[in-house]
Parts: structure tokens; C-alpha cells; sequence
């Protein structure tokens, strides 16, 4: 219903925000009232703010694991709760947030990064969560950078070929 009356109203959802002067993008009307989330249920969060990634909600791999390069990607995923003692680990927190960083690949991960000059990390929920109702909700602050793909996926639990996915975010 609350998606219905969006339309009817012809808001843009995912329309572009505009940037004011501190280069910090503002949610426009149309943006912050799409969708009254009162009338769904909030089904999975995590507010990152622990000095750990939840292992009940998070995997640190994609389902066809760190070694398969797509998209012509220049890092590799570096899997920290297969590999905890890993010479880098992408993830760290404030107490408010979690970072995933991306860096060129240390020299003493050169015999495990596949060949790729970059290592950074990738979180999922596969096996953890599923849902069919109910809204997701993320706050994602994106680097700026050529060569930088910071996206957020839900893929489908019988997904072949990558197939269906939505794409919640690309920056």
C-alpha cells in the first residue's frame, strides 16, 4: 500500500540526490517520502557497533568463495573468518560503524591474492538470513575514486548464474 501510494503520487524512487555545498548528498522531498516503512516490518539489522563482524549474520566470502575473478575486478576479497590469521583484514570499526577497506595488496599476500593487485573484503548473509516481506534499511557513506565499485546486492537463496539479483546500491 505504502509503495501504491508513492506511485500515485509519481515520485521518483531512487531518484538522484542533489549535492550542497559540503559535497555531502541531501535526500531530496520525493526521496525521504516514498515509503512510509510503518506499514512494514524491519526483518534484518545490524547497527556495526561492536569491535567484531556478527558471524550469525555475516559471511566474509561470496558463495563462489575469493578466487574467482568477474568483472574484470582488480582485488581479492580477503575471507577473514576462513582465514583469521590473514596478513590484512578490511574490516574495522568505531564503535558506530564498520569501514571495508581496499588497499594494493601487501607483499606477503602476493601468493594468496590470485594474482590481483588489490585486496579488500565482501560481506553476505548467505545461509544466514532469508526473507520474503518485510524492508531492509542501510546507511552507507561511498569513497569517491576512480576504480571503485561499492554496491550492496540481495540475491535470491536458488539464484543460478547470479540469477535474480537486485541491485540495492552501485556507486
Amino acid at each position: 500500500a505504502a509503495l501504491e501510494e508513492a506511485q500515485e503520487e509519481e515520485v521518483l524512487l531512487g531518484e538522484a540526490m542533489p549535492v550542497v555545498d559540503n559535497d555531502e548528498p541531501q535526500p531530496s522531498a520525493a526521496t525521504q517520502r516514498a515509503i512510509n516503512t510503518d506499514a512494514f516490518d524491519l526483518v534484518f539489522n545490524d547497527e556495526f557497533n561492536d569491535t567484531t563482524l556478527d558471524a550469525t549474520k555475516w559471511n566474509t566470502a561470496m558463495a563462489w568463495r575469493p578466487d574467482l575473478v568477474f568483472n574484470d575486478e582488480e582485488q581479492y576479497y580477503v575471507d577473514t573468518q576462513t582465514n583469521p590469521d590473514s596478513a590484512f583484514n578490511p574490516f574495522s570499526f568505531d564503535g558506530e560503524s564498520l569501514v571495508i577497506a581496499a588497499t594494493p595488496a601487501p607483499a606477503e599476500l602476493e601468493e594468496v591474492s590470485n594474482g590481483q593487485d588489490y585486496v579488500s573484503g565482501a560481506l553476505t548473509t548467505l545461509d544466514k538470513f532469508e526473507m520474503q516481506y518485510g524492508y531492509i534499511e542501510a546507511r552507507v557513506n561511498v569513497p569517491a575514486g576512480a576504480g571503485l565499485w561499492p554496491s550492496m546486492w540481495m540475491l535470491g537463496t536458488e539464484f543460478e548464474g547470479l540469477k535474480p539479483q537486485l541491485y540495492m546500491m552501485e556507486f
